[in-house]
């Protein structure tokens, strides 16, 4: 969404072409850049089921449990 900010810093105005260029190639980069996600690795694997990634103690992602689907 840079490209729309900066036409409205600019005080432009997107044509319609342009925003859906502007859409397309968002969701192309989101698209690229999407990490896999993994349950656990490494020594994850043989830790308890409360086990929470250093990263995420004390956020509120720690106690997340959704399940995510890795294409592979």
């Amino acid at each position: 969404m840079f490209a729309v900010e900066a036409a409205k810093k600019a005080k432009l105005t997107l044509t319609a072409e342009e925003a859906a260029l502007v859409a397309k190639v968002s969701k192309m980069v989101n698209e690229i850049v999407q990490v896999d996600v993994f349950d656990k690795l490494g020594s994850e694997q043989t830790a308890s089921a409360d086990y929470v990634r250093p990263a995420l103690r004390h956020t509120k992602f720690a106690q997340q449990s959704v399940k995510v689907a890795v294409a592979v």
